[in-house]
């Protein structure tokens, strides 16, 4: 395998890597075991509290 090959690969695999915790794969992940819910708990438990971010819109509102 040429040494480019090798570099994407990993590039590919750090990719995956990084969709491990995707809300829509991590179903599929604790299922097929590549991840615990433990694991999943304690990687959402260290996100960051962003709530004082949002912008609040009220959907009742009529558009002009």
């Amino acid at each position: 395998m040429k040494s480019g090959a090798v570099g994407s690969m990993k590039s590919l695999a750090g990719e995956i890597e990084k969709l491990k915790f995707d809300k829509r794969l991590t179903e599929l992940e604790i299922k097929r075991k590549r991840m615990t819910k433990e694991e999943f708990k304690k990687y959402v438990d260290a996100l960051p509290d962003l709530a004082d971010n949002v912008a609040k819109m009220d959907l009742d509102e009529k558009l002009n």
